[in-house]
């Protein structure tokens, strides 16, 4: 499973010459099949669509992992990656898109448990994937949150 994505900006920074891409997903894609792995990987692929879902529930879910990243980026706030997706989850108007951004702050997921939550069939269900996940983040990053959860 991946993301499609359309090249908004490319440009290089004047301070560092470094290159900054600015992306728009346009969909979600799954492999069906592997036609070349060698010199570079071509697959069949075919969009996935989100089924429908209560958008209240979505909107309650979104919310919560918003305020969950908030949380941890008040109790790390030297963390650069951290204080990114928190300035940026405020941006993101698709609740389906937060979960990539709660990404960010819980990169220290091994990449398969990631890729198996981003696999997730619902849009509710990676959001109560990432929001499990950052509580257990967030009950590491402050005891006192671990107690109140107990």
């Amino acid at each position: 499973v991946g993301t499609a994505a359309e090249v908004i900006n490319l440009k290089q920074q004047s301070c560092c010459s470094r290159w900054v891409v600015e992306l728009r997903a346009t969909g979600t894609l799954r492999v069906c099949e592997h036609l070349q792995e060698s010199p570079f990987r071509i697959a069949r692929v075919e969009r996935i669509l989100e089924p429908p879902e209560d958008p209240d529930l979505l909107h309650c879910l979104g919310a919560a992992v918003r305020d969950r990243v908030r949380r941890i980026v008040a109790l790390t706030p030297r963390c650069p990656r951290r204080d990114g997706a928190a300035w940026r989850i405020s941006d993101v108007t698709a609740v389906s898109d937060v979960v990539a951004l709660a990404m960010n702050v819980l990169r220290d997921l091994p990449l398969e448990e990631q890729q198996r939550a981003l696999e997730l069939p619902l849009v509710s269900d990676r959001l109560d994937f990432a929001l499990a996940a950052l509580d257990e983040l967030l009950a590491r990053a402050d005891p006192q949150e671990r107690r109140l959860r107990q």
